[in-house]
């Protein structure tokens, strides 16, 4: 089942960041995620619409931890829906985002969107290098702030040196917005 995935996917896999094929074939090696779980994570198409590889390697990460956190009982309500590229609209401005993250926790049929976050991915080449930067970065998450959304940045050498760890922050932010 896995090699006939990969294989239709192959191109699409081939896209992907090095780290990303990396952590995908360490997966399937172990054998410990196989079955469903490549249909629950494997979102290619959503890695696809993603900008840029930390964007990618994050995207992955996330849905990783969201996999692993399925065995728990207790947080087996939740699910998640990660969108990459989304446009928010504030009173002063459009935003394209690099991530908007919402959970939803299901009693019985019923779902309920209990928490959302905007992510975003901060490669040094493009943020933070001028007063400039810094100016716009603020205004926009002060704009994005009073529209209702809370950010959280990443770096690019957070996100490739400890993917885990902000997939991580991420899930404990939208958990803690949840209780």
């Amino acid at each position: 089942m896995v090699k006939n995935y990969l294989k239709r996917e192959l191109d699409t896999f081939l896209k992907l960041p090095r780290m990303v094929q990396e952590m995908i074939w360490s997966d399937f090696s172990t054998g410990e995620m196989q079955g469903e779980y490549i249909n629950t994570v494997y979102d290619f198409d959503n890695y696809s619409e993603c900008e840029s590889p930390i964007e990618v390697i994050l995207n992955y990460a996330f849905d990783r931890l969201v996999w692993v956190t399925k065995g728990n009982e207790e947080l087996r309500k939740y699910t998640y829906h990660v969108m990459p590229q989304e446009i928010i609209e504030t009173s002063n401005h459009n935003y394209r985002v690099d991530f908007l993250i919402q959970c939803y926790e299901y009693s019985g049929r019923d779902s309920e969107q209990c928490s959302e976050v905007i992510v975003e991915c901060d490669g040094h080449e493009f943020h933070e290098k001028t007063k400039a930067q810094v100016k716009k970065r603020n205004d926009r998450d002060y704009d994005l702030k009073m529209a209702g959304y809370d950010v959280l940045h990443f770096s690019g050498s957070e996100i490739y040196n400890n993917p885990a760890e902000c997939a991580l922050k991420i899930l404990r932010y939208l958990w803690k917005e949840v209780k």
